[in-house]
């Protein structure tokens, strides 16, 4: 038996390598192999983002379908089109009703001045005062009659007596008058609210909430959606005022309520896991 001894030299060199390693066709194909196993993650990895791709298309369809879904079903279409338009006729009218009242009493003034410049118990000088109050008053009047037919609508609406200009006017009546005050601190808030929310979309909200819940929606979706939609398109047509203001707010009234419609179960759910983590959060 021999037996290696420790002053023996260490062989030195290069690796010997296997028959595997020296032979170039197993090299190759152990390199192909390598080579196919990413081709293949890398298809897999394709095919998962294009199927999430796919995915995520398709849900933005399916909302996008229960969306005109909702938008055009008929008794919902009529009360949203009779909330947008009565709004919109409603802050018409009281546009022009307002310019036509500004320019009536810039007129009676230039009559009255007009009276003044040939009165022979006045000085040229008085006389000439009461031509230039005329002349302003004039120059009122015109400006306040042209904002008042500025638009299509305007011109049309215009041409109707003063006793159908203010029945129209009551189309854009809200809640509670601009006069009234709170009768308790704790209502300012909501008095404050209530001077913003049209009368129309107050109706029109409940009929179409009556309407969803005889549909059998969720009681509390059909409230909130509801009462989320006219309380959001109150404050964006208060913010932007007028005519514009009734077509605008009512939009967004339209886009609040069926986002609501739409994640409110989702809401509801994290509301309950919530109370399931800790009950006292809803105490």
């Amino acid at each position: 038996m021999h037996i290696p001894r420790d002053d023996q030299p260490e062989v030195t060199g290069p690796p010997i390598l296997t028959p595997i390693e020296t032979d170039p066709v197993a090299t190759g194909v152990g390199s192909e192999v390598d080579q196919n196993e990413s081709y293949a993650r890398a298809y897999a990895e394709a095919a998962q983002i294009v199927k999430e791709a796919r995915d995520k298309e398709s849900q933005s369809q399916h909302v996008l379908v229960r969306f005109l879904t909702g938008v055009l079903d008929p008794v919902k279409l009529s009360l949203t089109l009779a909330d947008i338009s009565g709004g919109f006729i409603g802050a018409t009218a009281v546009r022009v009703s307002k310019f036509h009242r500004f320019a009536d009493d810039a007129l009676e003034k230039a009559e009255r001045a007009a009276r003044l410049t040939t009165s022979q118990s006045l000085s040229l000088a008085n006389r000439t005062k009461a031509a230039a109050i005329q002349i302003t008053n004039d120059l009122r009047a015109k400006d306040a009659i042209d904002q008042a037919i500025s638009t299509r609508a305007a011109n049309v609406i215009s041409r109707f007596p003063p006793r159908v200009r203010n029945a129209l006017g009551f189309l854009d009546a809200k809640l509670l008058p601009k006069s009234v005050k709170a009768p308790s601190p704790f209502l300012i808030g909501a008095t404050k609210m209530a001077k913003i929310i049209p009368g129309i979309g107050f109706v029109a909200t409940a009929v179409g909430v009556g309407y969803d819940l005889n549909q059998g929606k969720d009681p509390t979706i059909a409230v909130a959606s509801g009462t989320g939609s006219l309380l959001s398109g109150a404050v964006v047509g208060a913010a932007i005022g007028g005519p514009p203001g009734a077509i605008i707010g009512g939009v967004a009234g339209i886009g609040v309520g069926f986002a609501i419609d739409e994640f409110g179960d989702d809401m509801s759910n994290i509301g309950k896991k919530l109370e399931e983590i800790n009950p006292k959060m809803t105490r």
